[in-house]
């Protein structure tokens, strides 16, 4: 699972209470947001690696803030 979550950017919640698991994964999705940009040109099966990360203010305001995003992806063919 682990590896599956760094893939994708994910999240994995590790309860042993349904309910409160839920009420997690909730607020977590509450507080996400997408980024999206062009893709690059480049050779289709090529790696490009992604790096998130805040800048300026906003790591001023939310010292304590997680990021989770993919570590890159392959241009498709």
């Amino acid at each position: 699972m682990d590896r599956l979550t760094e893939e994708t950017g994910g999240d994995t919640i590790l309860s042993d209470d349904p309910g409160e698991a839920f009420e997690q994964m909730i607020e977590r999705l509450r507080s996400r947001y997408s980024v999206y940009y062009e893709m690059p040109k480049g050779t289709p099966g090529e790696f490009h690696t992604v790096r998130v990360e805040l800048q300026g203010t906003a790591r001023e305001l939310f010292p304590e803030a997680r990021l989770y995003a993919r570590k890159g992806y392959k241009l498709p063919d």
